[in-house]
């Protein structure tokens, strides 16, 4: 399940090229352009060895991956009906984002990113969480490679069941800012095998509030 902005639909995009040029079936649902039309963006992405006969919807309580890029999407219904506590690895942004009625009304509060990805990761089997606008907006001058950097740190944690080298040739495929997106992706592997580099990397004083890592069953912010 990808749960997000309006664009993070080509994560879905890319991991279905990916798993199938690892000659995985795959099958999905994806909301494309909803969240231009006021909605927000739940995708779903089924991977496996044959196709059979599921649907590409993820059943409750059956997802054995949840990337969510903004908190207030994140817990809603769609994403949080999927979670499974023995099952699920949560890869979640917990950076700050504004909402709908923010533009609207001065004085809405805005929610706050790293309650809400909390609260989902305990209700996880494995939580990786990170300010994903921060450290794309540090590393690569622009927040829209946070999306990649989710996907890298996915299949680095065994979650997205793709090869790197098929991630990387398919955001070649796909085209859009391609070096770009692999780096990012390059940089979400490294959140989760060495973040003790990439803080280092980010900051030349480490900002140890960007990166945090835990054992299975507690939450890992990075």
């Amino acid at each position: 399940i990808l749960s997000g902005l309006v664009g993070s639909e080509m994560c879905i995009r890319d991991s279905a090229t990916a798993a199938h040029l690892d000659g995985l079936a795959v099958r999905g649902t994806d909301m494309t352009g909803l969240a231009q039309k006021g909605g927000s963006v739940v995708s779903d992405l089924r991977i496996s060895r044959t196709i059979g006969q599921h649907t590409g919807t993820v059943p409750r309580g059956s997802a054995d991956l949840l990337i969510a890029l903004d908190g207030v999407t994140g817990a809603e219904d769609p994403s949080t009906s999927v979670l499974n506590a023995a099952r699920t690895i949560a890869v979640l942004s917990d950076s700050t984002t504004p909402t709908g009625q923010m533009c609207t009304d001065v004085t809405a509060s805005r929610p706050d990113g790293v309650q809400i990805a909390g609260a989902l990761g305990h209700a996880a089997r494995r939580a990786i969480i990170t300010d994903a606008i921060r450290v794309s907006t540090k590393l690569f001058g622009e927040s829209t490679f946070q999306i990649m950097l989710l996907v890298g740190a996915a299949v680095q944690a065994g979650a997205l069941p793709v090869t790197p080298e098929s991630i990387e040739q398919a955001l070649r495929i796909n085209g859009k800012k391609a070096e770009m997106n692999i780096q990012a992706f390059r940089r979400g592997r490294q959140l989760v095998s060495r973040p003790e580099a990439l803080i280092e990397l980010l900051s030349k004083e480490p900002d140890l509030s960007l990166i945090h890592i835990s054992e299975p069953t507690r939450p890992e912010r990075i």
